[in-house]
This record gives structure tokens, sequence and C-alpha cells, in this order.
């Protein structure tokens, strides 16, 4: 077995395979759990040298049209139950069901996360609604179908976006800490980070179903990633309570 890592009550370890759904299976064998990005951030808070690694986490950006037909921008960091998704999202990316490479969701599901809007569980934000999308896309370098933009930490710690990704305040303050400490043992002190956000709604407007994205961590890069990226991105933290038996 790899090497586990302890916070607080709960147990840690490393997956790595060729594919995030090999790396979700062997997971599930060995008695883990996904962390969604709240724990999977404390993690690496705790443990900064796991904090150069990518990890993907099953907390989502859900973008889609609200009750009055706005576009919105859901971030979630609890399950989605099977009967609303189309296919599971750790399928082949030849899978029917993926939209632009993103989950479709129903849309009866994604009113009833818009009315649960501030949901808050052990000071953790687990669903926020906001306005799409971050930025323009003017703003932004493109990657496939989304796009990425460099912030101070500053900037970044007042995004509404970047705060729902953290689900606080307080953890993506401790978060770009551990990336500055992190960044000292080279020659330059990063100051900035990278993120990731997708503009889904012209899908949206096409397809009329809300669409999900993962939420991942890469180093000093996070947001929402393609699934076209899912063999780079395969690495896999699973977590389970101290004392489980496998």
């Amino acid at each position: 077995m790899s090497e586990t890592f302890i916070v607080g009550e709960r147990e840690y370890m490393v997956f790595h395979e060729s594919f995030l759904s090999s790396s979700l299976s062997l997971c599930h064998r060995a008695g883990f759990e996904s962390p969604f990005a709240p724990e999977l951030v404390d993690l690496l808070i705790a443990h900064p040298q796991l904090i150069q690694c990518a990890g993907r986490s099953l907390s989502a950006c859900i973008t889609g049209k609200s009750a009055q037909g706005n576009p919105i921008q859901i971030y979630l960091h609890a399950p989605i139950s099977e009967k609303y998704i189309t296919k599971t999202y750790f399928c082949s990316g030849s899978d029917v069901g993926l939209h632009n490479e993103a989950l479709v969701i129903s849309q009866e599901y994604f009113l009833a996360l818009e009315k649960r809007d501030g949901e808050n569980l052990h000071g953790t934000r687990l669903v926020t609604v906001l306005d799409s999308i971050p930025y323009s896309r003017d703003a932004a370098y493109s990657w496939f179908d989304g796009y990425s933009i460099w912030l101070k930490f500053e900037e970044a710690l007042e995004n509404s976006h970047v705060q729902a990704f953290f689900g606080s305040l307080e953890r993506a303050e401790g978060y770009f800490q551990t990336l500055r400490k992190a960044s000292e043992c080279g020659h330059k002190v990063c100051e900035k980070v990278g993120f990731w956000y997708s503009n889904d709604l012209d899908e949206v407007e096409r397809n009329g179903h809300p669409l999900r994205r993962a939420l991942v961590t890469n180093y000093f890069e996070f947001g929402c990633r393609d699934f076209k990226l899912v063999k780079a991105h395969s690495r896999l933290i699973g977590g389970r309570s101290l004392g489980t038996v496998e």
C-alpha cells in the first residue's frame, strides 16, 4: 500500500492509475472514498508535500439556467444522485451523455440545487449560486473548451467563484499561504494563482441541459478542468474514517 496521511479523524491515500476511472475503482476497492474539494484542500494544507500533485475532487461547478431563466453557476460540495445524471463522470470520453466533454445534469435537480444556495456544514458552504461567468473570454487564456486567468492572491481571495471553490474564505487563505511557503523553496516566490473555468452557457443554450464539471487542484492552478485532460489529472486521493476495516 502507498503512504497514508492522517488529518483529524480521517486517513488518506493517493491512488494514481492511467485513467481517473481506474484510480477511482482502486480507491473504492481499498475501502476509501473520493473527497470533495474542501476536504482535499485541508489535506494539502496539512501535508504540503502533496501540493505539487494534481488532485481531482468530487466537487462540481454546474452551469445552467435559473428558475427565472437567467444564466448561473452552482458550486457543489455534496454528492449528486445517479438518477439525475445521464452518465457517470468517470467513464471513457467516447461514452454518450457527455456534452462538450461535460456531464449532463437534469434541469429538475439543477433547480433544486438553486434553492439550496447558502447551505452550510461546519463552516463550509456546500452550495453556492453565482452569476455566470466569472471572467470574459478576452481576459483569459483559452484551453480546449475552457479558460484560465492568473490572479494575485489578494485578487483571488476577493473573487466569489474562488471562495465558492474552497467552500470558505479562511480555507482559501490557508491554501494560498501554503502555496507561498512551498514556492519559497524555489528561486522565486510565487504571488499568483491560475483559476480554470468553463463557459458552458453556449452549450446549455443549444441543448437545454445544465452541464457539470469536476473541480481540481494542480499546484498553483485550480478550478474546473476539461474531461479531455482526465489522463493528465488521474491522481485521486481517497479518504476514510480512522479505524475503518478494509
